[in-house]
């Protein structure tokens, strides 16, 4: 048996594979192999500052890895990597490593690589609570001497940090691999159910974003009319749960316009407040400003008016 530590580097936070480094090691953490393969992102270098903060930087410059080949080529020597059976697979928080390496799969019309990875950072977090970086697990549990020279968002060298945490992580608490493993179960990611659940949220996300907009643009704005229709108690206003259920937003904006009202956007407006089937009038009714004075209803009730 041996062990393999992984790590990758994307060009833009999504994709765009731009290193993937590993270091394979037998069960006693003796190094075997190491290596960080660069590879052409085939793209530019554009990274989500709201997401790894400013200020990020990997460790070549652009043009280094424009002189290399793009993922294409490395795909089978990845999948080698990454599939052979005597090997135990481990990386820090490895769910991005996981995206960005499906995400090129699918660029360049390979199939997903059917691996799983113990993740590192969730066995840290669970015996050290404020060590949820690699950087300061590094930094807390690795002897100083050991990471001279080691650079951050290299992948190499992360994966090699990676292999220092686990080896340091089991000395200083008596552990072994086999119980980590066994006692652990839900800390190794099915890297294909990981990017399955992970595509399956960014489309709820998208789908979210549009019936957001959708109700954005339904709403009454001209004055006049929302005092006319108020007048008339026609006006309707959308509860909070409501507005982060994209099913939901379609189905009351249709009811809405079927029943004969007008959506508007503030409580101090409306007549009625819509709420899901699942809302608790009562509850509903205790959370709001008591000086808005409306009626609570939910889509059952407006679906059988």
């Amino acid at each position: 048996m041996r062990y393999l530590f992984f790590d990758i580097e994307s060009a833009d936070g999504y994709g765009k594979v731009c290193e993937f480094g590993y270091v394979i090691t037998d069960t006693s953490f003796n190094v075997l192999k190491k290596h960080n393969i660069l590879i052409n992102p085939n793209g530019k270098f554009k990274f989500r500052h709201s997401f790894i903060g400013k200020g990020f930087k990997l460790t070549y410059d652009y043009d280094e890895y424009y002189k290399h080949k793009t993922f294409d080529n490395y795909y089978s020597n990845i999948k080698y990597l990454l599939t052979q059976k005597d090997i135990l697979i481990f990386g820090f928080s490895s769910l991005s490593d996981i995206l960005f390496l499906s995400t090129d799969c699918l660029k360049y019309g390979f199939p997903l690589i059917n691996f799983k990875v113990f993740d590192i950072q969730k066995l840290v977090l669970k015996y050290y609570k404020d060590l949820a970086s690699l950087s300061k697990g590094a930094t807390f549990l690795v002897n100083e001497n050991e990471l001279t020279n080691l650079k951050e968002h290299n992948a190499l060298d992360d994966a090699y940090k990676t292999m220092l945490l686990l080896k340091n992580l089991i000395s200083l608490n008596s552990l072994n691999i086999e119980d980590i493993i066994k006692e652990n179960d839900g800390f190794k990611l099915d890297a294909i159910k990981e990017f399955k659940v992970a595509k399956e949220h960014e489309k709820r996300k998208l789908m979210l974003k549009k019936a957001q907009n959708e109700l954005e643009n339904s709403y009454l704005v001209d004055a006049n009319e929302i005092d006319l229709k108020k007048k008339e108690g026609k006006l309707i206003t959308l509860y909070g749960t409501i507005k982060t259920d994209s099913e939901l937003i379609n189905l009351s904006i249709k009811l809405v316009n079927q029943k004969g009202y007008y959506l508007v956007k503030n409580l101090i407006n409306a007549n009625y407040l819509l709420v899901s089937d699942s809302d608790n009038k009562e509850e509903v009714r205790n959370n709001i400003n008591s000086e808005y004075v409306l009626t609570i209803i939910n889509l059952n009730e407006l679906k059988d008016q």
